[in-house]
């Protein structure tokens, strides 16, 4: 029995490193919510086994007689607190993704019933004119935002940052001048005429399809070669016969008409915003967290420190 409150302090001790340290990641990922460490499965599993470990340690210390115990308790429940939140943010939002919405359609994330972000129709014949790229609007319990290029909005578990990508619009027809459908068959829209270059790895692609005249069009974007004094925007197509071989390549401005492989294509270029979208907990139990974390550490070390006192005084 001489042993047991040692034993115990220790104990409690260590609840409190493993509620410091999912105070830690709670922090990163508020701090750096794009960040993709925190948001793998082996993060987000070790937070929920650490979150239940501590709460398993918490409950028999709660009324405990000791006040060190119970202040540990306390972290301990912060600490759970927060990798419930960080658990919750990662299951509601996944992994970081362009949110696939096009011009004109309302997004709303699988896992919320009370955001959503809506993406503003834009006309084809000012695509290309200096500021015509529009914002997009948040809707959610905390109010309507306009969001911009450059700006992050957070919304419960879910952080939304908006940039500026390309945005192409397609005309298609035969070499007569007969109009015909664009589609994109791994679009976010299966009938658009507006390619939003998901594709980036090195330089902004896409493609579409005109099923009428079995064509299919991969289409890169450049902003410009300023290395070659090609100052505007500009396009490289590649135009395949359906299920076969290359039948066209070359190079477009905007606007330009482009008639080859038996097919008349215009692409107007300009600029649209992207919306990306990733998790991190939720405001409310972030700070709660911290804030029972930061008083257990503060009351567990003031009540150790008295122990010592009145075990040393004579």
């Amino acid at each position: 029995m001489t042993h047991s409150r040692p034993v115990t302090l220790r104990a409690g001790a260590a609840a409190l490193g493993l509620a410091i340290a999912l105070c830690a990641a709670a922090v990163l990922a508020t701090a750096k919510p794009f960040f993709a460490g925190t948001h793998s499965w082996g993060f987000t599993a070790a937070a929920a086994l650490s979150a239940l470990a501590l709460v398993a340690c918490a409950l028999p210390s709660l009324k405990a007689a000791h006040a060190a115990e119970r202040f540990a308790a306390l972290g301990a429940l912060g600490g759970a607190l927060l990798g419930a939140a960080l658990v919750s943010a990662n299951f509601a939002a996944g992994q970081p993704q362009r949110v696939p919405a096009v011009p004109g359609q309302v997004y709303r994330p699988a896992h919320s019933t009370a955001t959503t972000l809506a993406f503003a129709r834009i006309d084809p014949a000012s695509i290309d004119a200096p500021g015509a790229a529009p914002n997009v609007v948040l809707a959610s319990p905390y109010g309507v935002q306009t969001l911009g290029a450059g700006q992050t909005q957070r919304s419960g578990p879910y952080v939304f940052t908006v940039v500026q990508a390309p945005l192409a619009y397609v005309k298609a027809a035969t070499r007569s001048g007969r109009p015909v459908t664009v589609t994109q068959p791994d679009g976010w829209a299966f009938v658009s005429p507006f390619l939003l270059f998901p594709l980036a790895a090195e330089q902004p692609q896409d493609a579409f399809a005109v099923p009428a005249l079995h064509r299919v069009v991969r289409v890169a974007y450049y902003a410009g070669l300023p290395a070659r004094g090609i100052n505007i925007p500009f396009v490289v197509l590649q135009i395949n016969e359906e299920n076969g071989g290359v039948l066209y390549r070359g190079v477009a401005a905007s606007g330009e008409v482009l008639d080859k492989a038996g097919l008349r294509l215009q692409l107007w270029l300009g600029s649209y915003p992207a919306v990306f979208m990733t998790g991190a907990p939720a405001a409310v139990p972030f700070f709660v967290g911290i804030v029972m974390v930061a008083s257990a550490l503060a009351g567990y070390s003031a009540a150790v420190v008295g122990q010592e006192r009145s075990r040393g005084a004579p």
